[in-house]
């Protein structure tokens, strides 16, 4: 697994996907697409679709900045310790999204957006597993220079604690 795609690209290739289901929701929003084929065709009315959409878009915009957070694109990296835990929801959101999606009502979300959610979840684990930067410059340092392993050490053994 490791061989076929890096973490990184697959953080890429979800950041992809999540800026194009923003835009997907935005023209179910503005009408160019028809609501029935979202949220499992249980929309009710508009003030209803409205809602949901907005829960969306902003849900994809939230999963977007957390996939930012680990690319480092805008100049920032987030912890390990904020992303393995927004990794995880995501990948648990797309795997039920994907059992939600193979139950949905509309044939289009069925065959469509079904594979389009596990390849999520998928990339999502692959993200997981493949750790995240800050471990692996600490794991790197201990292992090329293990006199120095005081200096990553925490609190407890004299060291300065990570937040």
């Amino acid at each position: 697994m490791n061989t076929w795609i890096s973490p990184k690209r697959a953080a890429y290739f979800i950041l992809c996907i999540l800026v194009g289901s923003i835009i997907f929701h935005v023209f179910v929003l503005a009408g160019f697409i028809p609501a029935g084929i979202v949220w499992g065709g249980r929309a009710e009315d508009l003030h209803r679709l409205q809602q949901l959409e907005s829960v969306s878009i902003a849900l994809n915009a939230l999963m977007a900045l957390a996939v930012l957070g680990y690319t480092g694109t805008l100049g920032f990296r987030f912890r390990a310790r904020v992303l393995r835990p927004c990794f995880w929801a995501m990948f648990v959101l797309f795997a039920l999204n994907t059992v939600g999606n193979l139950l949905a009502k509309s044939s289009t979300e069925t065959t469509i957006f079904t594979p389009i959610t596990a390849l999520l979840a998928l990339l999502c684990l692959r993200v997981l597993l493949g750790g995240f930067a800050e471990e692996t410059k600490i794991q790197n340092s201990k292992v090329k220079n293990p006199s120095r392993a005081h200096l990553s050490a925490g609190p407890a053994n004299g060291g300065v604690g990570r937040f």
